[in-house]
Parts: structure tokens; C-alpha cells; sequence
């Protein structure tokens, strides 16, 4: 048979060498012109296919490899792989029963496992493993993910720290080590492993650590998304990051992504897609749902991406989107989300229908989840009795489990309330669920929240403020609303000193974070300012109150966006109503005032949708959509009613 010439030969060998397979495979076509049946040509095309992670052409190449040498088990074998990787799965298994080679059985019968587990066959799979190997680490490997799969994650995390024991550090064990750790809320375990793999990555290649290498490193020009991948790092700070997200910790939670190597949007792996649209849901949620949604109609993309597109629909009250999502993925819904939380989100949409049956709904759900919260406390009480401390922390971690699956339901629930203004009722449902929820962060905040609309309980809702926001090191880790409401609540109980010293202590943490980081948008000041003057306004005393609000917008080109502007056009609205009631009367210098302060937002509010639209981008605002529009409109009204 006729074969490519040396030189030709040793050029493909170099090329696939330094793992530039592509050219690899235009010369092997190349020749493949030529030597139309050269079984080497198509191993190393299939070859260089399989480690380009293009396995549609593996699998083609591979198919003709077994055509041309039927009697060859090992291409037979490869083959059955690309099959199983391009999620063939009844031909990969017809293609395995053709292996007969002994030497090649232990192999056949670990493909054949992973086939069953990704047909949800996790029984077959396990008989299959059973003849195998057990010390075999593949067979390690796969007996700890069916255990995994099974949620049996202390006896996932026994057998992969025997392979680590018995073959050392491997950053896909040590991963999957961090995974279960993860999995049984021993976060402290969970952080160790990952900055075990994190060092073993960066003792291998220091260039991957970005505070070593510097942001200006072109880490794709210089193929270290492969070797990230490789050692496990992209996962690790991925699972860091969802670590981080799930205790609040949101500003280390999008630190932890800036670890990994820069990379263009349009680079990134779908997990890493998905974190940075979960941890920037707060700043830009039309941006986030974007990139959910373009991960949702990818092959491959988290199984958590339908949920949480979902939830942020409902999150931000765009029911028809996530009723539409919901009806079109039914069966999605259904492998990935509990019947629990289906429950839920039908009680969520259904609130746009009929809100007395929504809260029916919520109602006997908060119910269910009560009884098991009930005997998960009386389980933690006789286990302490018997003074069983694994017991009693096992209870303890599903209590707080059980408590953070309340929540939610019951704050949907209380909102039905909140929305008609009916703040006492919310009160007492919040009480309702006391005993079990008092530690709980969002419980306290949502009850500081509604005792301080309530004129009779604002030093109720300080007492609960205080410990959320004197409690952190620095004020701009706390939310600005809450920071703004125990301002205003010192204000309303004539505690100005209180007040002063913690817009001090504001102000002096802004001014160092602006040191720190030039281009840092702060707004715990403004949101404080405009509460304030919104306060005022709503006691017509318009001078001061809309002094205050404009204290906001300083410098007016940082600080104006679409939520302080609501603020502002609020409290306007109040005072042009006030005036057309003829119950205040404009002076001069508040008239120039106010004119001149709507004309600097004209000017720098052209291209600011003027309410958040999650389904348009600004660029696509329309023109009576824009803040400028608006407070030219405002301005109109105020010079009509200024003379009337």
C-alpha cells in the first residue's frame, strides 16, 4: 500500500507534537486525496478530531477506520467512545458487543457502564462495574459517581479520597473531592480543596494565576484554556464562586471568577457563562437573561440554567415570560426541578390570575415545609439529649436546609400583603413561622422591613437594622435600601446624631473605595440621600426634601440611572401635584433650581432607558422611553403649573 512520503510524515508528527491538530488535519486531507485508503491517515485525522474534542469527526473517521480493518477490536472501541460522546448510546452499545479482544474487556465493560449511567441506568451500570477491577481507578472513579449520583455523597467522598490516598494529587479527583464537601455543607473542606487545586495549577503553570501573570497576558493566544481545563481550575473557581453566591457573599463570589483566565464572552465554557449571568443578575438582569437563554438553546449547558432563568423571571415579576418558558420546556422541568419547586412556581404565576389562590397555595405549602421543620427539631433535641454529635449536626445542616427552602414561600406569600399595603397581616405571617426562621437573614430583614412602615414600630425595625448593618466591616457590603432605611429610621425618632455619624462613616468608605478603584460605581449615599428627601417630600416639606434628593445626583454623571431617577420623579411628582392643588407655592430660587437640575439630566440621561426593562436593550429604548424624555416632560408640567 502506498504511504505519505517521510517528509510529509514527520511535518504531521511535529504539527500534532505541539498540538496544533488543525493543520494537522488540512495536511492529512491533503493526503488523504491521495492515499484514499491509508489506514494511518485516518487514525491520526481521528486522532486529532478526538483531542480537538470534535467527535461528530472522530466518529466518521473511526467508522472508516473499522471498514477498513474489521477485524481490529481497538478502533471498534474507539469508535464506540465517539459514539457514546456524540450521546449515540444504543449504537455505541452495538458497537461495544463487537470488542472480543480479552485484553480489552475491562475497558469495554467501563464504556458500557458510563452508557447505562447516561441512560439513567445506574443499576445496570453497577452490575457492570462489579465484574470489573475494583481496584482498577477508573472503576474507583465510576463507583464513586454513581454514589454521588445516588446522593450518597459521604460514601462518594470515602472512595475519592482513597484514590487520592493511593495515587496522589489528580485535579479531577481533588475536584470532585470539593464537589462532595460542597454537597455535604462542609464549606471550610470545600475551600481547602479548591486552593489545593488552585496551587497545584499555578506550580504547573504559574502564567494560569492571574494575580501573577497580570490581566494584560494573552491567555488564549497562548492555549492556557487547555491547560486551565486540564488542571481543573476552571471547575474549582467555578464551584468557588457558586460557594461564595450561595452564602451571599456576592462580592467574592465575582472576585473569584476574575481568577480565571481572561477570555472574550464569546470564549467562555457554558459554566463559566452561566456564573457570570448569575452573580451580575443583580446589576444587569436583561444582560443575564440573555446569556441564560442563549445557554438554554445551546447541546450542552448546566442543568441549573432553565431553573434560574426561570426564578429571575419570577424574581423581578415578568410572569408571562416565565409562564411562556415553563409551558415550551415542560420536560426540562420536570428532570431538572423538584416537584416541590414546580409547586412553587405555579404558586408564584398564579398570583397574576387570582392572588386569593395563590396565597391558598403558598399556604399549604409553608404548611408542608413547617411539619418537616417540626420533626427535624425534635431530632436535634433527642439527638443532643443522647448527646449524638453526628446525629445532631447531620439534623442540624437539613434543618438549615429545610429553613432555606421556606423562605422563599413565605416571603411570596407575605408579598400578596406587602402589595396591598397591608403591613400588619404580613407582620403576623412572618411571626407565624418564628421559631423556625429566627436566625435567618432574609426572615430578619423582610420583618425590620415591615415594622419600618409602620409608624408605631420603627424602633422595632432599628433593633433588627442595626445587627445587619453595624455588624459588617464595611457598609458598602450591606445592600444600600437597608443601610438607607436605619438612616431614615434615626431620623424619624429624632436620632440625628446616630443619622450623621453613619453617613459619615459612609462617606469616608466611599472616598477610599474611589482610591482604590477609580471606576467603582457607589450609590449607598445617594439611595440614603433620596430616601431621606423622599421622607421630607412626603411631609410637603419640599425645600429641604428636594434639596436632599438632589444631594443625590453629585456628580449628576455617576449617579443618575434609571432606580435613583425613580426616586427623584417622585418626589417632583409629589410637588406638582402639591402645586396644582395649590397646597404649596414655588419660590424663585427652588423653581431655577429644579429647572436646572431637570436640564442636567436632559443632558446626560439621552441614552438611559428610563425604567428597567429586562427584555429591551437600551440600545433599542425608544425615545419616549429615555430619562432625558422624561424629565423634559417633568420640566413642561412644572413651567404649566409654576404660572398657573
Amino acid at each position: 500500500m502506498n504511504r505519505p512520503t517521510e517528509n510529509h510524515t514527520r511535518t504531521i508528527y511535529t504539527l500534532i507534537g505541539d498540538e496544533n491538530y488543525l493543520e494537522a488535519i488540512r495536511l492529512l486531507e491533503y493526503q488523504k486525496s491521495t492515499f484514499k485508503e491509508c489506514t494511518a491517515i485516518f487514525s491520526l485525522i481521528a486522532y486529532c478530531a478526538w483531542q480537538m474534542e470534535d467527535y461528530q469527526r472522530a466518529t466518521q473517521e473511526y467508522a472508516k477506520l473499522v471498514e477498513l480493518n474489521p477485524k481490529k477490536d481497538s478502533y471498534k472501541l474507539h469508535y464506540a467512545h465517539c459514539l457514546y460522546k456524540t450521546e449515540q448510546y444504543d449504537k455505541a452499545l452495538s458497537a461495544t458487543s463487537g470488542v472480543q479482544d480479552p485484553s480489552l474487556k475491562d475497558q469495554v465493560i467501563i464504556l458500557q457502564s458510563a452508557i447505562r449511567y447516561a441512560q439513567e441506568d445506574i443499576q445496570s451500570a453497577k452490575s457492570g462495574l462489579a465484574t470489573s477491577d475494583q481496584e482498577s481507578i477508573d472503576v474507583m472513579m465510576d463507583n464513586a459517581t454513581i454514589l454521588y449520583k445516588e446522593d450518597r455523597f459521604e460514601q462518594a467522598l470515602e472512595t475519592y479520597m482513597e484514590i487520592k490516598r493511593v495515587h496522589g494529587f489528580l485535579p479531577e479527583v481533588a475536584y470532585c473531592i470539593a464537589l462532595c464537601y460542597y454537597r455535604l455543607n462542609r464549606f471550610p473542606e470545600t475551600i481547602q480543596m479548591i486552593t489545593e487545586i488552585k496551587s497545584q495549577a499555578g506550580r504547573s503553570h504559574p502564567e494560569l494565576l492571574r494575580g501573577l501573570a497580570g490581566d494584560t497576558v494573552d491567555f488564549d493566544a497562548q492555549g492556557l484554556i487547555a491547560k486551565a481545563k486540564d488542571a481543573y481550575l476552571v471547575e474549582g473557581i467555578n464551584l468557588l464562586t457558586a460557594l461564595e453566591y450561595d452564602q451571599k457573599h456576592f462580592k467574592e463570589a465575582k472576585a473569584a471568577l476574575r481568577e480565571l483566565p481572561g477570555r472574550n464572552e464569546e470564549e467562555l465554557d457554558p459554566i463559566t457563562l452561566h456564573n457570570t449571568a448569575i452573580v451580575n443578575m443583580e446589576d444587569n438582569p436583561s444582560d443575564s437573561f440573555t446569556k441564560l437563554s442563549f445557554l438554554l438553546g445551546q447541546e450542552i449547558s448546566p442543568p441549573e440554567t432553565f431553573r434560574n432563568l426561570l426564578l429571575g423571571y419570577c424574581k423581578y415579576e415578568y410572569y408571562p415570560y416565565a409562564a411562556d418558558l415553563l409551558a415550551e420546556n415542560s420536560e426540562i422541568a420536570t428532570k431538572t426541578m423538584t416537584p416541590q419547586m414546580l409547586d412553587f412556581l405555579d404558586a408564584i404565576l398564579l398570583c397574576a390570575q387570582s392572588k386569593e389562590e395563590a396565597y391558598r397555595k403558598f399556604d399549604g405549602l409553608c404548611k408542608i415545609r413547617a411539619d418537616l421543620l417540626r420533626r427535624l427539631m425534635k431530632g436535634v433535641d433527642e439527638a443532643r439529649k443522647t448527646h449524638d454529635d453526628i446525629q445532631q449536626t447531620q439534623l442540624t445542616i437539613e434543618f438549615e436546609a429545610a429553613v432555606t427552602d421556606l423562605v422563599p414561600v413565605l416571603m411570596s406569600q407575605a408579598k400578596i400583603f406587602w402589595d396591598l399595603g397591608n403591613y400588619q397581616l404580613v407582620e403576623l405571617l412572618l411571626m407565624k413561622y418564628a421559631d423556625f426562621c429566627i436566625d435567618n437573614r432574609t426572615w430578619k430583614l423582610n420583618l425590620a422591613h415591615t415594622y419600618f412602615l409602620q409608624p408605631s414600630k420603627v424602633n422595632e425595625a432599628i433593633s433588627l437594622y442595626e445587627p445587619l448593618v453595624l455588624g459588617e466591616n464595611s457598609l458598602l457590603d450591606v445592600e444600600a435600601i437597608i443601610v438607607a432605611n436605619l438612616c431614615v429610621a434615626y431620623v424619624i425618632m429624632e436620632q440625628n446624631q446616630l443619622a450623621d455619624s453613619l453617613i459619615n462613616r459612609l462617606t469616608e468608605e466611599e472616598n477610599s473605595r474611589k482610591k482604590e478603584e477609580e471606576n467603582a460605581k457607589l450609590y449607598h449615599l445617594s439611595i440614603i440621600h433620596l430616601v431621606i428627601g423622599t421622607l421630607y417630600c412626603a411631609n410637603k416639606n419640599f425645600d429641604f426634601g428636594i434639596d436632599y434628593v438632589f444631594k443625590a445626583f453629585n456628580p449628576m454623571h455617576e449617579k443618575l440611572n434609571p432606580d435613583t431617577w425613580l426616586y427623584a420623579k417622585k418626589c417632583l411628582f409629589e410637588l406638582i401635584r402639591c402645586m396644582s392643588l395649590r397646597q404649596v407655592v414655588l419660590n424663585d430660587t427652588m423653581f431655577e433650581k429644579i429647572c436646572e437640575y431637570l436640564d442636567n439630566v436632559d443632558k446626560f440621561g439621552k441614552k438611559m432607558e428610563s425604567t428597567i426593562d429586562l427584555v429591551l436593550a437600551a440600545e433599542e429604548a425608544r425615545e419616549n422611553q429615555t430619562i432625558s424624555f422624561e424629565a423634559r416632560c417633568i420640566k413642561a408640567l412644572l413651567l404649566r403649573f409654576y404660572d398657573f
